[in-house]
């Protein structure tokens, strides 16, 4: 889709079929933004962004609920909300308000965070922590990680991340 990044799965860039994820842009995104923030050159700098905000415009006007649980994009496996990509893109969100001040990504990467809070990360579905533990447990603890310092401590939300990370 227009302003997505490629990941060489099933969809070949500029095609209107196959499979695209939201999950795996959202790394990809987080490592166009870690470039962004590293380069010296001004324009190259705002080049960067720009494609990271353009990915977040995306998915911010298409795949985020209103409970802010994060759809994976078009996956054929599972339409709804699904814990890789709300963790993925909630970490992503957060940093991009990090670095450019806008609230609107704040407000996602939250909303993300707190969807994923709500449930516990050894029942998540579908791909269940038994099928895949290790990235189960890299893309949820990134979340909370990035989350937490947003979090004003003994909030409930505070404290259902250090349980979760316990």
């Amino acid at each position: 889709p227009k302003g997505a990044y490629y990941m060489n799965h099933s969809r070949a860039p500029g095609s209107d079929t196959g499979q695209w994820n939201v999950a795996d842009s959202g790394s990809i995104g987080m490592g166009v933004l870690a470039t962004a923030v590293r380069c010296g050159d001004p324009a190259e700098k705002r080049r960067y962004l720009a494609s990271v905000e353009a990915f977040a415009e995306l998915v911010m006007g298409n795949y985020v609920a209103p409970d802010g649980g994060i759809a994976n994009g078009l996956w054929p496996a599972y339409a709804g909300p699904w814990w890789c990509s709300t963790a993925t893109f909630g970490t992503l969100a957060l940093l991009l308000h990090e670095e450019t001040g806008e609230e609107k990504y704040l407000a996602v990467g939250r909303a993300a965070l707190d969807w994923m809070l709500r449930r516990d990360f050894r029942e998540h579905t579908p791909i269940t922590f038994e099928q895949r533990p290790s990235g189960t447990i890299f893309y949820c603890f990134e979340l909370y990680a990035a989350g937490l310092k947003h979090l004003p401590p003994g909030d409930p939300s505070y404290d259902a991340a250090l349980r979760q990370i316990d």
